[in-house]
């Protein structure tokens, strides 16, 4: 059954999730790599030899000198500061490569990536993780369980869920007879925004078909899809013949 919101809210979900994750583990990345630089990095002072100013930022070349070499690099400085030609500025240097440097001061970005990364995450990971179980189980009961018809009772507005603006949740209410004992098993559907009265009404359905466990009648899927008529297929031998038919007497 096509049911757009329904759909779209569960998509967000996957993504708003599945980006969360990746920005987290990115940050993780980040803090492990300016860590493992870290580790590596000589702190030292080196001397402005030339600065200017462009499109609101500095950039300084600076002198310094390792094991009696002197190296020469263009840093970037802060807008902010008041430094000139000659002043001292704190660099780092790669152990293994003096002539490298190593800017590894990315903790506002990483506090940053972490605090939104979780947020995002504690509002979507309850909502993920059961979609992706209910998904499993239905799949599950479509390959596994059995399936029958059952008689629509009732349509319902589910006062218990989220509601919307412009959309109101429904459920169905079915309810099965078993021949065998003559117990009668009563099932709700999952939420939809779909009009459900004017669905049944259009198509005139008295039924609805539930996918039970075979183990376990209190684990069902009520599969509202089935409410919605199927496309009769043609069988192409048929179709074939009578396009055969048509063009001989052409």
């Amino acid at each position: 059954m096509n049911d757009t919101y329904l759909k779209r809210k569960k998509i967000l979900n996957y993504l708003l999730t599945i980006g969360a994750l990746i920005i987290l583990i990115s940050s993780i990345s980040l803090f492990i790599y300016d860590y493992i630089l870290e580790q590596k990095a000589i702190n030292m002072s080196a001397t402005i030899t030339e600065l200017n100013y462009n499109d609101g930022i500095y950039d300084a070349l600076v002198v310094y000198n390792v094991n009696k070499e002197n190296y020469k690099q263009r840093i970037k400085l802060h807008t902010n500061n008041s430094l000139t030609v000659n002043d001292q500025v704190k660099i780092k240097y790669d152990m293994n490569n003096p002539q490298k440097l190593i800017n590894n001061n990315h903790w506002l970005l990483i506090l940053i990536l972490l605090i939104l990364s979780l947020i995002i995450i504690k509002l979507n990971i309850k909502k993920f993780i059961h979609n992706i179980k209910n998904n499993i189980r239905i799949n599950n009961l479509y390959k596994k369980g059995f399936y029958v018809n059952a008689i629509i009772t009732d349509i319902m507005v589910n006062n218990n869920s989220k509601k919307n603006k412009k959309y109101t949740p429904y459920k169905l209410r079915c309810k099965y007879l078993n021949p065998n004992n003559n117990m009668e098993y009563i099932f709700d559907s999952e939420d939809t925004y779909l009009n459900l009265n004017e669905v049944i009404t259009k198509y005139e359905r008295k039924t609805v078909v539930v996918v039970i466990d075979k183990l376990n009648t209190y684990n069902y899927y009520v599969d509202l899809g089935s409410l919605y008529p199927h496309l009769k297929l043609i069988d192409p031998k048929e179709f074939m013949a009578t396009k055969n038919g048509e063009e001989n007497n052409n």
